[in-house]
């Protein structure tokens, strides 16, 4: 179940949140540089969080 979850849920997500962070600040006004870092910050931020949880996960399932 968690990996039907990863794979055809969280793995296509991951890799439009920046997309979809950078579209919304361009449709509040902020200026194109920003928003695309801005959205590079939620990708950068979303995969450390994935890091996590994945050594989380293989930790868990050592002991």
């Amino acid at each position: 179940m968690l990996n039907t979850i990863k794979t055809h849920i969280l793995l296509p997500l991951m890799g439009r949140v920046g997309t979809a962070t950078a579209a919304l600040l361009v449709g509040y006004g902020v200026q194109g540089d920003l928003a695309y870092q801005v959205g590079a910050y939620v990708i950068a931020g979303s995969a450390l969080v994935y890091d996590l949880i994945a050594d989380w996960y293989v930790n868990r399932r050592v002991r």
